[in-house]
């Protein structure tokens, strides 16, 4: 992580100087974290391994514990699942997307992807050198 600085930048889109960055710009600079849940260690594997090899994204974190409620075909359902908090840029938002839709298990995954207001420079611009790809 180390080593890499996006110079002249901040996170809501302007430069140092105080001139607005274009949309595309901006986009090119702007980090998403996507939210997707997972039946199993080995299937959170078969989707994280791909993305991070694909440079689609940086990082993801496979958080276990997690206890899904929902309804599924006019029933209750209650699911042990796992949490993948992926981050990547907007800028790979719609490959990603595609991708996880391709390797994911469930019919219907969820994906859900939030915009990063705010975070240490240094880890930004790490997270955007390793998916500027």
């Amino acid at each position: 992580m180390a080593g890499r600085d996006v110079v002249g930048t901040n996170v809501v889109g302007t430069n140092v100087v105080g001139t607005k960055r274009s949309r595309r710009q901006r986009d090119d600079m702007a980090v998403r974290i996507v939210l997707c849940t997972v039946p199993s260690e080995d299937v959170a594997e078969s989707i994280a391994r791909p993305l991070l090899e694909e440079g689609l994204v940086a990082c993801v974190n496979v958080i276990p514990g997690v206890r899904s409620l929902y309804r599924w075909q006019g029933k209750v359902e209650d699911e042990r699942e796992l949490l993948l908090l992926i981050k990547s840029s907007v800028a790979n938002y719609e490959k990603l997307e595609a991708r996880i839709r391709e390797l994911h298990p469930y019919q219907v995954c969820e994906v859900l992807a939030l915009d990063v207001a705010a975070g240490s420079e240094p880890y930004l611009a790490w997270l955007l050198g390793e998916t500027a790809r």
